[in-house]
């Protein structure tokens, strides 16, 4: 994969510099087409890093929830010094499933599932390449919509050695038809299970999307991950948690797992209970011989 890189005019961040000063930058990068015959095309990547700091700091690439997308960076007061970095998904429609807008977006949809894992491994290699960031300590984060997407991109890259899951889950088609039951049972009564199910299994075998479960056993020796789960979840089914959990513990790589009190990060984290997931994340990330 080949990445070209152009610089945009740092500025200072607003909500984030109000626990320390950091700088915020726009990187163009020239991701290469993945097919032949297909064009390359542009990511446009957010980083923030400490201001006027010198030497190589880890640096972590954060994939948040659908709704939230590059927004996450402003979810985050590191306390530690690290390069944040982010991407807008490659996806402009409605951030939540409208009937039939989402579907008529299904081509558009299918299009930014399969380029989303190939950013990440663009914005990866960029980051391993930059003076400030220590090659072998760049971790890719995903929390809940984003955790496949991180997943699928370390299963693919071996560069890719530190993998953080928060709230992830796999048997996507399941958890989808799940989360639209909770959205439409009271409008559709008995109907939103057939209906969710059908909508959701649908779209899966459209849209391709990652499937957790098969691509957490690729995942190797070199690579180490954290899952970090909300206690009260009820967003994430249990059986797609654990369904998680039994595929990552079946591959080669190295799992830690903590379970934090607390409900999914759709449903609203308060500034403290953010601050706790980053404090877990900078404390594994920290450790003697993490990657």
């Amino acid at each position: 994969m080949t990445v070209s890189i152009a610089w945009a005019l740092p500025r200072l961040c607003g909500a984030a510099a109000a626990a320390r000063p950091w700088v915020q930058e726009q990187a163009r990068l020239t991701v290469a087409a993945a097919q032949a015959g297909a064009s390359a095309r542009e990511l446009v990547a957010l980083i923030r890093r400490p201001v006027l700091k010198s030497g190589r700091m880890p640096a972590v690439i954060v994939l948040g929830g659908l709704e939230t997308g590059a927004k996450a960076l402003d979810l985050i007061s590191a306390r530690q010094d690290v390069v944040l970095a982010t991407f807008e998904y490659p996806y402009a429609g409605p951030r939540r499933f409208a009937f039939p807008r989402t579907l008529l977006d299904a081509p558009k949809i299918k299009k930014a599932v399969a380029e989303t894992p190939q950013d990440v491994e663009a914005l990866h290699a960029f980051l391993r390449s930059r003076a400030d960031v220590d090659p072998d300590r760049v971790c890719v984060l995903g929390a809940s919509f984003g955790a496949p997407f991180a997943l699928r991109a370390a299963a693919d890259d071996p560069a890719i050695r530190c993998l953080v899951l928060v709230e992830g889950f796999a048997k996507i088609e399941y958890t989808a038809a799940h989360r639209m039951r909770q959205l439409w049972g009271g409008k559709l009564g008995p109907l939103a299970r057939p209906l969710s199910r059908l909508i959701a299994w649908s779209l899966g075998l459209y849209l391709d999307w990652p499937a957790p479960e098969r691509d957490a056993p690729r995942l190797r020796r070199n690579q180490r991950v954290l899952v970090i789960d909300a206690r009260d979840d009820t967003t994430i089914p249990p059986a797609s948690r654990r369904a998680l959990w039994r595929a990552l513990a079946s591959s080669r790589a190295r799992i830690e797992r903590v379970t934090i009190p607390g409900g999914h990060l759709l449903a609203g984290r308060s500034a403290e209970e953010i601050g706790r997931i980053t404090g877990i994340v900078e404390r594994w990330i920290a450790r003697p011989g993490s990657p």
